[in-house]
């Protein structure tokens, strides 16, 4: 299966949120604010207490105008788990690189960068939003993460296979738009549970493509 890696022009959309520095939210969104889960919630309330602190944080009323799909500088289109769960089997760019049910397809991911953090993560774009704050506007996604590759298993294999379990709820955060490197391909990974068998085997992915250059710091 081909990733939609599909590109449009140079025109903003008429239902987009120009995001600056090549970003761009775009439709479908709410058509008005709705409630988000207790993990969404959660996770919200811990971006804005780091970034705004605990009064900003306690004071935000857990609703949000989602939307389903971001672009990013190189004209790559961002897919969020939102709107696009009950869509054709071969839409793959719903998830994103840097994170409970198996899908039977691939995982389109993104690649992100986090501040503080040496290597790029892979995530799962939930959806995204633009949280209004003390007067500033944050262009951000709802993820959850990917864990880290298998070291032993990727060294063993001269890096060229590359396989990571899905944290789903157990790790969900918020991310700057911004920090979204690009989008990689993910099909679930049958062959791991030769080599292990004590629940690092559920839930497992494996990269379908080569890393590229973002990733090189993983293998040194």
């Amino acid at each position: 299966i081909i990733p939609d890696f599909e590109k449009e022009e140079n025109n903003a959309p008429q239902a987009s949120a120009d995001a600056g520095g090549g970003y761009m939210l775009l439709c479908a969104q709410d058509s008005c604010a709705r409630r988000v889960s207790e993990p969404e919630e959660e996770a919200i309330r811990e971006y804005l207490q780091d970034e705004f602190g605990s009064d900003v944080s306690e004071a935000w009323s857990p609703f949000v105008v989602r939307w389903a799909r971001a672009k990013l500088p190189d004209g790559q289109i961002v897919r969020s788990l939102w709107k696009e769960d009950n869509m054709s089997v071969l839409r793959a760019a719903r998830h994103i690189k840097v994170g409970a049910s198996i899908y039977p397809r691939p995982l389109l991911l993104i690649v992100v960068q986090i501040d503080g953090e040496d290597n790029p993560r892979f995530a799962e774009i939930l959806f995204f939003m633009i949280l209004h704050v003390e007067g500033e506007e944050r262009y951000v996604g709802l993820a959850t993460f990917i864990g880290p590759p298998e070291e032993h298993l990727l060294k063993l294999s001269s890096s060229m296979y590359w396989t990571f379990q899905h944290l789903r709820d157990a790790d969900i955060r918020v991310i700057e738009l911004t920090s979204i490197v690009s989008c990689v391909t993910m099909a679930p990974d049958s062959q791991y549970q030769t080599y292990r068998t004590d629940g690092s085997h559920l839930d497992r992915w494996f990269l379908m493509q080569e890393p590229g250059a973002k990733l090189a710091s993983w293998t040194g």
